[in-house]
Order: C-alpha cells, then structure tokens, then sequence
C-alpha cells in the first residue's frame, strides 16, 4: 500500500502531466490509495476488490494468499481464527474508503 500511495506521488511529480488529474484504477490497493492519498487522486476505477473481506475471500477463493491463509488456519484452527481475521482486517482496503476523495470512474470514462 505504501509502495502504490508513493507511485501516486511520484507520477503527480512528472514533468508535463497534470497532478490534478492522477487517476488510480485496480482493485483493493486502487481502493486503499485513494484513502490514503486523499485529495491526490482525481478518481479511481475499482474493480474487483482484491485485499477486500479477507473471511469471505478466504471462505470462496482457492488461490493466491487467501489460499496460503486457509492453510494457515487449518494448521492452527480453531483456536487462531478470530486473531488472525481481526489482524488481516486491519489491512481490508475497505477500511480506506471512506477516507477517499477521488471521484469513482467507469472503465469507458476518458
């Protein structure tokens, strides 16, 4: 998330482009960015929420981290799944949007 909240601002600093129209587009880091870069990002595309609802992900996805996460509490359940849920909900780019600033955008906005 640092890494995406530092892109934005090296891309404001660009020669030639105009920082008042830095658009973000992805999923839970687009969404994360514009909470975290309030006022710096002029609009997002969010698709997908990726990093987003860590429980539900983890419940019905079966690949990426969600999937090294359900191995994780398999070896360690029961007694470890509530901790880790509230310690990778601290990271759900949800908890950033309601911080944003940045206008939604459509995929056929230009």
């Amino acid at each position: 998330m640092t890494d995406c909240v530092r892109a934005v601002g090296a891309v404001a600093e660009l020669p030639g482009l105009d920082s008042g129209r830095v658009v973000v587009a992805g999923g839970g880091l687009a969404l994360a960015v514009t909470g975290l870069a309030p006022g710096r990002v002029a609009a997002a595309r969010v698709g997908l929420p990726f990093l987003c609802h860590f429980r539900h992900a983890a419940r019905f996805s079966g690949e990426g981290p969600y999937l090294k996460l359900t191995r994780y509490l398999r070896r360690h359940s029961p007694h470890r799944v509530e901790t880790t849920f509230a310690t990778v909900d601290y990271f759900d780019g949800v908890h950033f949007a309601r911080r944003a600033t940045a206008r939604p955008c459509s995929a056929s906005a230009s």
